[in-house]
């Protein structure tokens, strides 16, 4: 289902936004009636990833021998030259519907497998130097739109923190992310994970070290199983 819930618009608050601001679609950002979230041709056209996924890791190039945590991950489309803009603007300007569009997607593809029933959902976190910046963290918008659309209640942001830093993780290599990311990660004590299914949340894997380090932390904690969801995956035949 790509079109918002059928209740009264009057009832829904993004037809009173979008009086304000001009619903726009989730991935070429054009004008769109305001219950819809991406447009059709747009729909057509998305890189669906084509190809088998290890189901353990979740990459075309099983990383799997690296030694992962998590224990499966998700993901819907491959992370492109068309799909750039459309991440560049969910990271930075609108969440909303670029969110619901692949919650929706991954909602659907989590609830065609056998994993175990999840208990929270949470999203590996942001700054408090990028949230300042930002004003939100783009994975926990996916986070929580996800959660709604699988019915779990249990929703949080403060499982786990992150470190300021300077590194621009896009720009190193898996090796020095891999580095990079074990000291920017912790465990916040908010939250008891012990015994939990833990559903984690991203934009997009590339070397998987943000999505794996924060999956060693959950069960350094006691997490039973860490399932990861991530809207877009990165391939390197395709590059």
């Amino acid at each position: 289902m790509l079109m918002r819930q059928k209740t009264s618009k009057f009832l829904d608050k993004r037809f009173w936004l979008d009086l304000i601001m001009p619903n726009r679609c989730a991935v070429c950002n054009k004008i769109l009636p305001w219950d819809k979230l991406c447009c059709d041709n747009c729909l057509e056209e998305l890189p669906y990833i084509d190809k088998p996924l290890c189901e353990v890791c979740g990459k075309p190039d099983c990383i799997c021998s690296n030694g992962i945590h998590y224990d499966r991950c998700f993901s819907i489309v491959w992370y492109n030259e068309q799909m750039r803009a459309p991440v560049v603007r969910f990271k930075n300007q609108s969440p909303g519907n670029f969110a619901m569009l692949f919650a929706e997607k991954l909602a659907c593809k989590i609830r065609e497998t056998d994993i175990p029933a999840i208990d929270v959902v949470t999203a590996v976190p942001m700054s408090r130097s990028s949230m300042k910046e930002r004003g939100y963290n783009q994975a926990y918008e996916l986070a929580a739109s996800l959660a709604k659309q699988l019915g779990i209640e249990q929703v949080s942001d403060k499982i786990l923190s992150k470190r300021n830093s300077r590194s621009a993780q896009h720009e190193l290599s898996a090796e020095e992310r891999k580095k990079v990311v074990e000291k920017l990660y912790y465990f916040s004590g908010k939250y008891d994970v012990k015994g939990k299914n833990i559903l984690l949340c991203d934009d997009i894997i590339t070397t998987g070290s943000t999505l794996d380090r924060c999956a060693e932390i959950l069960k350094e904690n006691g997490a039973a199983a860490v399932i990861c969801a991530v809207a877009a995956n990165t391939d390197k035949s395709k590059e």
